[in-house]
Parts: C-alpha cells; structure tokens; sequence
C-alpha cells in the first residue's frame, strides 16, 4: 500500500462504544475524525431501511476513488505536500476501502453549533483526513438556504467538484452525486438513498423498485 494512504483509509480516532438499536442515534456511529463507522453503519442498513433513513437525515462525502502521482515538500517535513497527479482520470487503487471512509455532513458537537464543516488534516477540523496532501485546514462546506456549498480555504493542491477546481473563495453549491477531490483523494457527494444503495449493494432502479413495493427490511 502507498505511504501515508493506510492512517487515512482505515480510520483514526477513538471509535465510539456500539450501541443497541433502540438507542443508536447517528453521533453515536461518528469517530473523534467525523467518521461514521462503516460496519455499525451497514448493520443498520441491512436490519431496517427506516430505522436507517430515521438514522441519516444528512448526506455524506464517502471516499470513491485516488488519484496517483508524485509528491514534493513545499517547506518542512510537518508542511503539506504538493501533489502532481500523474492523469486526469483517479486510479480505484484500494476501493473497497477508500468506499468505507465516510463522513456525514453533521457539525461536530465539540466544536460548535454552527453550519460550518471545516475538512481539514488538523484534529480540530469537523473532518479529520488526515493525509499528506490534505492542508490542515482545507475547505469548507455551508448548510444554508440553498443547500450545501464548499469553498477551499487557500489549500495547497486545491478542491475541485466533477473534475473544475475551485477559485478564491467563491463557494459551489453540491448536488447529489458531484465529485469532489481534496488533495488526492476523490469522494462522492451522496444524499441517504444513494447512501443506502451503495451499503445494499443495489442499483438506484432496485432502489427505487425497493421503495415502490414498499420494502423496509425486517
């Protein structure tokens, strides 16, 4: 595995104590890194698709792709460093675990009540990504009337959604599905149905079939 993918892939932070599903509430499932844990998250996917969608009322950016290149030390060892992707297109090096990295858009309690997410590699972020190409504090993303937006916060290899990289601090609004690309790593902007799909292993048709017939999971 590539230097430094490991730390981020599987995970940092304390995760929390499992709890029953009478009790479980979405924090309960986040690590001190933002991180849903994704086995907890697809057992409850799997036992009741309402308890499930009762559980995640916000999206999330889960991991889908890397992108391969060479790396160069902007200044100092603990610095960011900058990243030259070697092509346009992400490798899927280590998909199925860059797919258990996801973070749901919810403010960190320990961190204030406002509907500003900081991502960053710095553990005082909302989203702890903790990897070289990651600026200590990244982007942003806002909950307003519009929705959801993200702006970069000056980092050193820049944010890009499907593929156009953000300027200044002009903030881009998400729609469901959009890729967004934070340094090498490359992650989908998913709404809980989607979210749901790709823990189930189903097709949007499935799932749309799934909710016509009424299915829910015992």
């Amino acid at each position: 595995m590539a230097s430094g993918i490991g730390r981020f892939l599987f995970g940092s932070g304390k995760k929390r104590q499992k709890q029953s599903e009478k009790t479980t509430e979405i924090n309960d499932l986040i690590n001190t890194a933002g991180r849903l844990d994704y086995e907890l998250l697809e057992q409850q996917a799997k036992s009741n698709r309402r308890l499930f969608t009762s559980l995640v009322q916000r999206p999330v950016l889960a991991g889908s792709a890397l992108f391969v290149g060479g790396v160069e030390t902007v200044s100092g060892e603990q610095m960011t460093k900058l990243f030259q992707a070697k092509d346009t297109q992400p490798d899927h090096f280590a998909k199925d675990a860059l797919e258990r990295a996801i973070y749901p858009l919810i403010k960190n309690k320990r961190r204030g009540t406002s509907d500003q997410l900081v991502i960053g590699r710095s553990s005082d972020n909302d989203m702890v990504m903790p990897d070289y190409t990651i600026s200590k504090h990244h982007a942003e993303i806002r909950i307003n009337a519009e929705g959801y937006t993200i702006i970069d916060l000056g980092s050193t290899n820049g944010s890009a959604v499907n593929g156009t990289k953000l300027s200044g601090r002009q903030p881009i609004l998400l729609n469901e599905g959009d890729t967004l690309t934070l340094g090498r790593y490359q992650f989908t902007f998913m709404f809980p149905g989607l979210l749901y799909a790709r823990l189930m292993g189903i097709s949007l048709n499935e799932l749309a079939a799934e909710s016509s017939s009424g299915g829910s999971g015992s």
